[in-house]
C-alpha cells in the first residue's frame, strides 16, 4: 500500500484490537504511566502559544488576538464555554481532551479505569484545560479571522489563508459560497461561523452539507497544526496505529511510541509545513522557529529545575541552549543526555528511547526477579530502597508540578531513611553531583524537612 492509502485505512478503521484483555493490559499500563509522569506537561505546554503564533501567522491571522484569546480561554467561565459551544469548538475539545492522553499517543478502546485516572491527573495538573483553552482560542479566531476576510475575492486574501484553503481543498468558488455566509456576531465581533454554513437555505441540501463539512475539516486540521498532539500520521513513524493492539507487535509499537508521537508531530506540523516552501520563504521562520523555541525551552527547564527543588542551571554553555531547543521541540527528555549519561529518572539513552513501558519493566524485573536472584546468590539487596524508588516514579499523580517537591521530600525522603540506612549519605552524594555535574545547589536539599533559602536565581549566570 501506499503512504496515503495506509494512513486511510489507519483513519476509517480506527485501531484494531486482536486480543481485548492483553489490549487492555496495554493500555491500562500506558495510562497509569501517563498519570505518574505527565504531572508537569503543564509546564512544557507553555510552548503552545510558540505553535499556536506560527500557526496564525502562517495562516494571515493576526498573532496577539489569538495569544490573547487563548489566555481569556484559561479562565473558562459559563460564559466563553457556552460561546465556544456555540462555535463549534467545545465538542471538539472534549473528544480529544477527554483525556490529555491524546496529546501523547492518541490511542482509543482503554480499559475505563486507568483512562479516567489518567484523565483525573491531567485536568488536576492542568494539561487538560490548557489543551482546551489553545484549541478553542485558535478555532474561535479562525473564523473571527474569516469574518474579516468575507469582503476579499479569493485572489485578494493573503497568501497565508489562500495557503490553508488550497491545502484544504477549500477553492476559489467554495469561498465565494462561504464569504455570502451571514455572520454570527458576539458583542463587537463578528465570526464567519462554520455551523451556520450547514443551516444555509439558499443552497442545496448537498453543496451547504459538503461544503459545511469540507470547512469544518479544515478548521479541525489547523487546530491540530495549532495545538500540537499525536496524530495517525504522527504514529505511523513508530508504527502505532498500523498494526493491532492486543498483539506483540501492536503493543511494543505503542509502547515504543508513547510520548514520541507528540514532538513528531510538533515536527510535521511546523517544521515540515515551513520547509516546503521556497527557501527564500522558508528559511526565516524556520530560524524563528528555532530561536522562539530555544527561549521557550530555556524558560521551561528552569522552571522545572526550580519546581524539583533545584536552582535554575548555568545558561553559558552551549551544552545548555542545545537541550533548551530540544526542550522547547517537545524532547525535552533527550536534553539529559547532553548533561549526563542517565535521563532524569534513572534511565540510560537505550532504556529511554524503548520508551517509558520498558523502563517501568526493567524497574520491575530490578525489584522483583533481581532481588531474589540477589538473595539466592547470598549478595546484598536494596530492595527497601528500590521500591521506594520504584512508588516514587510510578505512583498515579506523584509527579503534579505542583505538589512533586513536597512529595518527595515529605514522604519519599522519609520512606528512604525508614528502610535505607545510607539514606542520608546518599542524599548528600545526590546534592554534590549535582553541583560538580550541572552546577545547581538545592534549595530545598534532599533528606530535609523544608527549603533552606529561596532559589538562587543568579544560578543561571554561573554564580553558584
Amino acid at each position: 500500500l501506499s503512504d496515503l492509502q495506509r494512513l486511510w485505512e489507519m483513519q476509517t478503521r480506527g485501531v484494531g484490537i486482536s486480543n481485548q484483555v492483553m489490549a487492555h493490559i496495554g493500555s491500562g499500563i500506558r495510562n497509569v504511566l501517563s498519570s505518574a509522569m505527565l504531572g508537569g506537561a503543564p509546564i512544557s505546554a507553555a510552548s503552545d502559544m510558540h505553535t499556536l503564533g506560527i500557526a496564525a501567522e502562517l495562516a494571515g491571522m493576526p498573532v496577539n488576538r489569538v495569544l490573547q484569546r487563548y489566555l481569556k480561554e484559561m479562565a473558562q467561565s459559563p460564559e466563553s464555554a457556552k460561546f465556544a459551544a456555540r462555535m463549534g469548538i467545545a465538542a471538539q475539545a472534549w473528544i480529544d481532551v477527554g483525556t490529555a492522553n491524546m496529546r501523547y499517543f492518541g490511542e482509543t478502546n482503554l480499559p475505563g479505569f486507568t483512562r479516567r485516572l489518567a484523565d483525573a491527573t491531567h485536568r488536576a495538573s492542568g494539561l487538560t484545560g490548557m489543551t482546551r483553552a489553545a484549541q478553542q482560542a485558535f478555532g474561535i479566531e479562525l473564523q473571527g479571522h474569516l469574518a474579516d476576510q468575507v469582503g476579499k475575492s479569493f485572489d485578494e486574501l493573503d497568501g497565508g489563508l489562500r495557503e490553508v484553503f488550497q491545502r484544504n481543498g477549500i477553492s476559489a468558488d467554495d469561498w465565494e459560497l462561504l464569504r455570502q455566509t451571514k455572520l454570527h456576531k458576539q458583542g463587537a465581533a463578528t465570526y464567519l461561523r462554520i455551523l451556520d454554513v450547514g443551516d444555509r437555505q439558499d443552497l442545496d441540501l448537498s453543496i451547504r452539507t459538503d461544503l459545511s463539512a469540507r470547512a469544518f475539516a479544515m478548521l479541525q486540521r489547523e487546530i491540530v497544526q495549532a495545538v500540537p498532539q499525536a496524530t495517525i500520521r504522527s504514529r505511523d513513524v513508530f508504527g502505532a496505529g498500523s498494526l493491532d493492539l492486543g498483539t506483540w507487535a501492536g503493543e511494543g509499537a505503542a509502547a515504543v511510541a508513547m510520548f514520541k508521537s507528540f514532538p513528531v508531530a510538533l515536527f510535521q506540523n511546523n517544521i515540515a509545513r515551513m520547509a516546503d516552501r521556497p527557501f527564500e520563504e522558508a528559511w526565516w521562520p524556520i530560524t524563528r522557529f528555532f530561536v522562539i523555541s530555544a527561549f521557550m525551552g530555556a524558560l521551561i527547564l528552569q522552571t522545572k529545575q526550580m519546581t524539583y527543588g533545584r536552582d535554575p542551571r548555568p545558561m553559558n554553555s552551549g551544552e545548555f541552549w542545545l537541550a533548551a531547543i530540544l526542550q522547547g521541540g517537545g524532547l525535552g527528555i533527550y536534553g539529559d543526555f547532553f548533561f549526563a549519561n542517565r535521563n532524569r529518572y534513572g534511565h540510560g539513552l537505550g532504556t529511554t528511547l524503548a520508551g517509558p513501558v520498558a523502563s517501568m519493566l526493567t524497574n520491575a524485573t530490578d525489584l522483583t526477579l533481581g532481588n531474589v536472584m540477589q538473595l539466592m546468590a547470598g549478595e546484598e539487596t536494596h530492595a527497601g530502597r528500590e521500591l521506594v524508588s520504584f512508588l516514587q516514579r510510578y505512583t498515579p499523580g506523584s509527579s503534579m508540578w505542583y505538589g512533586r517537591l513536597a512529595f518527595d521530600r515529605l514522604l519519599i525522603d522519609n520512606m528512604l531513611r525508614a528502610v535505607d540506612p545510607e539514606a542520608p549519605r546518599r542524599f548528600r552524594q545526590q546534592s554534590a553531583r549535582l553541583e560538580k555535574n550541572m552546577g545547581q545547589g538545592t534549595w530545598w536539599t534532599p533528606g530535609e524537612l523544608g527549603p533552606n533559602r529561596p532559589p538562587n536565581l543568579s544560578n543561571i549566570f554561573g554564580d553558584n
